[in-house]
């Protein structure tokens, strides 16, 4: 499967905020999903003052299914997500922003 979306929104001064994203995930097998998504938005609320910046992101993760019982499986999952702020942000963010997460879901099948 994958999604790849775009939006713009124009603010009431004139200006042209954009975003976009592009996600995907493979399963090699019923039991295993990779995924990865990348983003970027251009965005005058990211640092004070009215300059339109943009940000963005790449995560990369994987979940593992387990059967539980007749119809659910439950997913244990997590991903790594590299961030790329402006060069203005470097202060509140550091030099090297990243993230990871780790999660639970269950499925019916």
């Amino acid at each position: 499967a994958a999604t790849l979306a775009y939006g713009r929104k124009y603010l009431s001064d004139g200006v042209a905020e954009d975003a976009a994203l592009l996600e995907t995930e493979f399963k090699p097998t019923p039991l295993w999903t990779l995924f990865a998504r990348a983003e970027t938005i251009a965005s005058n609320e990211l640092m004070p003052g009215h300059d339109v910046r943009r940000a963005g992101a790449v995560s990369l993760g994987l979940v593992r299914d387990f059967r539980v019982a007749d119809g659910f499986k439950l997913g244990l999952g997590g991903l790594y997500a590299f961030n790329f702020t402006p060069a203005s942000a470097t202060a509140p963010y550091g030099d090297n922003p990243r993230g990871a997460m780790a999660f639970v879901r269950l499925l019916t099948d």
